[in-house]
């Protein structure tokens, strides 16, 4: 199996938008291939089959949903307003989707 992290990394979040767009059906290697705009047999390269496929899609997903520490930290020590929840979550949640850092006053 091939050893580059940062392909490994986009190869695992087109196949997340592949998941959320066809759903597990169309979760192929070949479809994540075609997503990532690499050459077709790229995925198979870097996974042995599908369900490992999977398993490291639940683990990206993992790593694309936990905050960053220093973030949360200084979030955590920002004084206290009506809006503080709000802008945590924002703060938060803006690595893995940028629309809600974006919208928020």
């Amino acid at each position: 199996m091939r050893q580059n992290p940062a392909r490994r990394a986009a190869l695992l979040d087109a196949a997340i938008e592949v998941l959320a767009a066809e759903g597990s059906r169309g979760l192929t290697l070949r479809a994540v291939d075609a997503k990532a705009q690499v050459p077709v047999g790229t995925c198979s390269n870097y996974f042995a089959n599908r369900a490992e496929l999977l398993r490291q899609i639940m683990e990206r997903t993992g790593e694309r949903l936990t905050p960053d520490p220093a973030e949360v930290a200084e979030a955590l020590a920002a004084p206290s307003s009506p809006n503080w929840s709000r802008n945590f979550c924002a703060t938060s949640t803006g690595a893995w989707m940028p629309t809600a850092a974006a919208t928020s006053p």
